[in-house]
């Protein structure tokens, strides 16, 4: 499988999809992990919890996932970081996007 680069106006094409995909793994790793702390600690509706739990960990696989066919990787959750594969010329580069970084259109 041929590796995904991008040149550097792609790049800028790309960020509002990566911005997109970095709020929702935030969001459902927030709520996972408030889930996760409910769950240690209540009794009551622990199968509905754990049932969003699951859905929330899948959601966050699915967004790797797109993030990965995307050719695009994270290289840190804080804040949160992506990695993206490209080419400025005939040398390759990784250009790096975090998170809250203004989304240049």
């Amino acid at each position: 499988m041929k590796r995904k680069t991008y040149e550097q106006k792609e790049v800028l094409g790309l960020l509002p999809l990566l911005g997109s995909i970095g709020r929702e793994i935030e969001e459902r790793a927030a709520a996972l992990a408030e889930l996760e702390s409910k769950l240690e600690s209540e009794t009551e509706g622990r199968h509905n919890m754990a049932a969003e739990a699951a859905a929330h960990r899948r959601g966050l696989r699915l967004a790797r996932a797109e993030l990965e066919r995307l050719g695009c990787s994270v290289l840190g959750t804080t804040p949160l970081t992506f990695r993206i594969p490209g080419r400025v010329g005939e040398a390759n580069h990784s250009f790096v996007w975090q998170s809250g970084d203004p989304v240049l259109k």
